[in-house]
């Protein structure tokens, strides 16, 4: 194999790892949103009830490390 070749190859494994990683934040985006949604319709439903903050909390951290790996990619 020449120098050229193993370029290629590397560029083609950057770039499947790319996609792949591109998949796998979408899936943790969707979960995200998705109990984000179970969060906005649990207090709309019964805002003076008690809350989960822990579940609360785990969203927003999911966010955020979502949001700084993003940043770390760049």
């Amino acid at each position: 194999m020449g120098y050229e070749e193993l370029d290629k190859f590397r560029v083609v494994k950057e770039r499947y790892t790319m996609e792949k990683r591109k998949i796998v934040r979408g899936v943790i985006l969707a979960v995200l949103l998705v109990c984000t949604m179970f969060l906005i319709y649990s207090i709309v439903t019964d805002p003076l009830g008690e809350h989960d903050i822990m579940f609360a909390l785990a969203v927003t951290a999911g966010f955020i490390a979502l949001g700084q790996d993003k940043k770390k990619e760049r």
